[in-house]
Formats: structure tokens, C-alpha cells, sequence
């Protein structure tokens, strides 16, 4: 690197199906720097655009191409400048022609601006395009500058002239975009719900308050298991699956034994192995073991396979205290510890108050909130305490549970409630979510971005805010007439005023295709929802729904606001 010699960069994070802006994370700015470092052998002086551009749904659907405009670089920006334009968020589907014609356009205007080099980075590369032959268009004359288009696999395009940066695109991309979303094995337990409820066994004898669903996770369980053969050297065998399964499991283990080389196998029972074995190798994999009791019909059965059968096997989820876990002749390694309960049905505490009991776990729950068994036995295993934060010391609750454990533990499932819910009342297009900023409802808010594909924009707000604004109106329009231009707004602004500010005046509710609501823990006196509304009112912004978690309030809601939560009743506040 010649010394002194350095190169502009700037950058666009562009979301596709959001309805406002997002501040760009200090880890994304840090990608786009070491992307410019890449294809220019050269140091960066970066210029970032601090808030994501955005098309929200419907303009997706009516005004794609303006995405050329939501990408124009500042108008001082050098000839020679390196410009990245992200939308490696966006979801494939997303990436529609008319969208893809656009982009082209934008960047047809930057290039005849001087020499630059462009790089767009996408989640996938559209097999064909009319992206490809605008591109080819913009960049045939010398001098034009070049045009680098890279997927999440470290796949690229390239137009123009000059491969330099390439290699390491190419080889280090990809583990950089992984490492970012974790590895398949946690992807994989984050995309596994652990469905809280009154289910049947696979036998109908037993009932369990826990059933582990993974059918928003087959693509991860695939990746698993495919790195999983890798890795033990089982690749070219067959993966045979023992005992009970469901149907996801067994596209899973189809798809990873296929793209190792192999194929794949299901014995019920260790009876019907002997028709079902490789006389080539086989492995075995349970896709839950709970109390080791199949486990160990299988293992005591090895010997008399008179078939090559690997010591190593594989569960993709298994109770802590499965028995056989660490035999040794029969070694397992397990994807996901999931605990387990289950009682007798003549002993079931439900089945004796006739709770009613789904004998299908992948049935959708008859209802969008949570019944009271469910969540009591949800509370009883987190610890409880004092409130911590919120309100003055003198009126916090001296005793509730502790929602930030609640929503480690079963986030996922309460975020799947949510998106019932949200569905059932019609708010899910360009889905924006106000909440406090603290790190319980932080957590939930999160999760639930996940059932979105992230296209949730969550608004992040101090509780001292919305407090000063429930106890005195006056405040929020004096946050509200203080910011009149966000375009050029500094840093120092938080994020949240720039973003109410973006979507101040847009209708929402139903018809609109925009969505705003508040979501809290809980909801005990209103004043969270008074002040969200008031301070929203301020900028203009109208919210559709309060959405706390539990209603202790007794019937303490905003007037003409509606509020819909999980689970309610009543537990006042204390005065003093």
C-alpha cells in the first residue's frame, strides 16, 4: 500500500420491505471499510450514510425503481470514489426486475460521473437479468470505471475493467457474512420454537406442555447435518434414521445425505435395519432422544447388523439427562439440548380440569393469546423479584418475574404469539415497532424481527423520554419542533427522533399498508402507552396498536387506542 494514497468510500445500506429508516451499525460500516480496503489495495477515508435508505412494501409493489434515487451519492463525492450500495439484506424474493432496473439506472448516472468503482452486494445473484446486460451497457466504454456485484456465497459479477480486489472477496466474504449471523448450529436453535401448550405425545399416552417445532428450520438442519458428515468423515454412507421422525427431519436428512455423496435410510424399530442398511457404511441419527430408550434398542442391537456401522451418531435434539449419551460403543454428538417433560394422561393435571389438548403439536393454537396454565407454568420457571427499573423506586412492584429471563427462554414461541396476533388484527405489512429501550423488550422486539425476516424496524426509545412526555405533554412537541430537517442530521441526534421525524405525516393502520405499535412487558397503569401516544402525536405519527406482553392494569388503556395483549389480570400498581 503506498503510503498517503487513499481512496473515498461511500456507502448505502438500502432495505427492502421497511417502512422507515435504520441507524447503520458500527459492524456494517466496519464490513463496507474493509470491502473498499479489498478491491482497492489502498486506504479509506470512509463517508457513510449514518441511516439506512428504504422501499416499504408498497412501494415495492407500485415504485420499485425509485431505489436509483434512495442511492445517489452526495453530489461532491470524488471521481474516483468507491461506492457501496448494500442490499445483501433484502430478501431474494424482493430483488424484482423493475427494482433491478432501477439500481442499474443509479448506477448508470454514478459511473458517467468519473471512474468509479461500484460494488453492490446482494443475499443471492439472480441467475438471469436484465440487470446484467444494463450493467455490461454502462461499463463497455474505457475509462467508465467498473462495476462489482457479490452474493452472501462469495459469488461475483464483474463489469469493466480491473479484477483487483477479487481473491479476497471471493475467499472471505462469504465466512465474514456467516460469522455475522452465527454458525448453522445456532442459526439453527434460534430458528427451532419451542411451542408452549397442552400437546399428545407421538404415542397419545403422554402429554407434554413443550413441543419442539422445527419447520421454520429445515434449510439450517440441512446445513447442520451436511457439516455434520463432513466433519466426521461419514460422507458416501447412509444416514439412517432411527425411530420416531417428523416430516422436516426427513427432508432434511434426504437433502444432507445427497450432497455428501450418500442417500438415506428409516428403520422404526431396530427389527427393520436389516433391510434398511448399507452393506457400503451407515450412520445412524435420532432426532430427539429424550429418555434413551431407543437409543438403547439400537445400541444393543449393533452387533448383530452384520453391516459396517459407524460409533459415532448424531441427535439433533436430546434432553440433558438422556440416558446412552456417553456409552461408548456408540458415541453421540447432539445438535441442540432441549429439556423435556411429559406425565401420563390419567395423571395430567389439564386433561383433569378437560383443558382441551392438541393430539396434532403442528396444528396452529386455536387461539392468539396465551391461556393461563401455559403461562403460569411459563413463570414459574424464571426467577421473581423486585422491578428494576421504570418508574420512581416508590411505585415499582416489589415482586414480579423477571421478563428478561421470560424472554431468553421462551422468546421465540412469545414472538410466534405475536405474529398470530399481529395477523389476526390485520398489522403486518411495513410493520414498525416503538418500545422502551431497555434490554427486556429489547430482546422480545428482536425475536420477533426474526418472524418477519427482519423487515420489523423496531424504534428504540429512552424510558426517561416517555416518561417526562405521560407526565407533561408539552414535552414531546417541543422533541418534535426541534428536529425539521433529518437529511443532514447530526449523529449526536438519537436515532429514534430521525426516525419518527422520517415517518411523521404517512397514514397507517390497515388499509395503508403501515403498521405502528408499542410493545412493552407489561402494562400496568397506561402511562407508557399515554406517553408513546402523545410523543408520537407530536411527529405526526399515529399508533395503531399497544401490544404489552401481560395487562395487569385492569382496563387502564389509552382512549381510542386499542390494546391487545398475551395474558391479563389484574395486579394495581403500588401507590406509595
Amino acid at each position: 500500500m503506498a503510503d498517503g494514497v487513499r481512496v473515498v468510500a461511500w456507502s448505502v445500506v438500502v432495505h427492502l420491505g421497511q417502512a422507515v429508516t435504520q441507524p447503520v451499525s458500527e459492524s456494517r460500516r466496519k464490513e463496507h471499510r474493509w470491502l473498499a480496503r479489498s478491491l482497492n489495495g489502498l486506504g479509506v477515508d470512509p463517508w457513510f450514510r449514518q441511516d439506512s435508505a428504504y422501499l416499504s412494501v408498497k412501494q415495492l409493489s407500485t415504485e420499485p425503481t425509485r431505489v436509483q434515487h434512495f442511492v445517489e451519492p452526495p453530489a461532491d463525492l470524488p471521481d474516483d470514489a468507491t461506492i457501496i450500495l448494500d442490499l445483501s439484506d433484502a430478501p431474494y424474493e424482493l430483488l424484482n426486475e423493475p427494482l433491478l432496473a432501477g439500481l442499474a439506472d443509479g448506477v448508470g448516472r454514478m459511473l458517467a460521473g468519473g471512474p468509479r468503482t461500484i460494488l453492490i452486494l446482494l443475499c443471492k445473484l439472480p441467475p438471469e437479468s436484465l440487470l446484467w446486460e444494463f450493467l455490461e451497457r454502462d461499463t463497455a466504454a474505457d475509462g467508465t470505471g467498473r462495476v462489482v456485484v457479490l452474493d452472501d456465497e462469495g459469488a461475483l459479477r464483474s463489469f469493466g475493467h480491473g479484477k483487483r480486489g477479487f481473491t479476497p472477496l471471493m475467499r472471505d466474504w462469504p465466512g465474514r457474512r456467516r460469522q455475522a449471523s452465527g454458525t448453522a448450529n445456532e442459526r439453527f436453535e434460534r430458528r427451532v420454537v419451542t411451542r408452549l401448550g397442552h400437546f399428545a405425545t407421538a404415542d397419545g399416552e403422554r402429554c407434554t406442555p413443550a413441543w419442539q417445532d422445527m419447520r421454520g428450520a429445515v434449510g439450517e438442519l440441512t446445513e447442520c447435518l451436511s457439516n455434520w458428515i463432513d466433519q466426521t468423515g461419514a460422507a458416501g454412507t447412509r444416514m439412517i434414521v432411527c425411530g420416531p421422525y417428523s416430516r422436516e427431519f426427513r427432508v432434511a436428512v434426504v437433502a444432507a445425505a445427497a450432497a455428501c455423496g450418500g442417500d438415506a435410510g428409516f428403520a422404526a424399530t431396530p427389527d427393520e435395519l436389516e433391510d434398511t442398511a448399507s452393506g457400503v457404511g451407515n450412520v445412524l441419527a435420532f432426532e430427539y432422544v429424550r429418555s434413551g430408550d431407543t437409543l438403547g434398542d439400537f445400541r444393543r442391537a449393533l452387533p448383530s447388523w452384520g453391516v459396517p456401522v459407524r460409533t459415532r451418531a448424531l441427535a439433533v435434539m436430546a434432553a440433558p439427562a438422556a440416558y446412552g449419551l456417553r456409552h461408548p460403543d456408540l458415541q453421540l454428538d447432539v445438535l441442540a439440548v432441549r429439556g423435556h417433560e411429559d406425565v401420563q394422561r390419567s395423571a395430567c393435571a389439564r386433561c383433569l380440569a378437560s383443558a382441551p389438548r392438541l393430539e396434532d403439536p403442528s396444528r396452529t393454537d386455536p387461539g392468539t393469546g396465551i391461556d393461563a396454565a401455559t403461562m403460569w407454568w411459563m413463570l414459574d420457571r424464571v426467577p421473581w423479584g423486585p422491578e428494576g427499573y421504570g418508574p420512581p423506586e416508590h411505585a415499582r412492584y416489589p415482586y414480579i418475574p423477571d421478563f428478561s429471563a421470560v424472554f431468553e427462554r421462551f422468546g421465540d414461541w412469545i414472538a410466534l404469539k405475536y405474529e398470530e396476533l399481529l395477523k389476526g388484527i390485520g398489522l403486518v405489512d411495513d410493520l414498525v415497532v416503538v418500545c422502551a429501550a431497555e434490554p427486556a423488550v429489547r430482546d422480545l422486539v428482536k425475536r420477533l424481527a426474526s418472524r418477519f425476516q427482519n423487515q420489523l424496524v423496531p424504534v428504540e426509545i429512552e424510558r426517561d423520554v416517555i416518561d417526562a412526555v405521560a407526565a407533561d405533554a408539552a414535552r414531546a412537541h417541543g422533541l418534535a419542533s426541534a428536529l425539521d430537517d433529518v437529511s443532514d442530521a447530526s449523529e449526536t441526534i438519537p436515532a429514534w427522533r430521525r426516525q419518527l421525524a422520517d415517518l411523521g405525516g404517512r397514514e397507517t393502520g390497515t388499509g395503508h399498508r403501515l403498521a405502528v405499535i408499542a410493545l412493552d412487558e407489561f402494562n400496568a397503569s397506561g402511562a407508557t402507552a399515554r406517553g408513546l401516544t402523545t410523543l408520537l402525536g407530536a411527529f405526526g405519527v399515529t399508533l395503531d396498536a399497544y401490544v404489552p406482553f401481560v395487562d395487569w392494569s385492569g382496563g387502564e388503556h389509552v382512549p381510542g387506542r386499542p390494546t391487545w395483549s398475551l395474558y391479563s389480570f389484574y395486579y394495581p400498581r403500588p401507590t406509595g
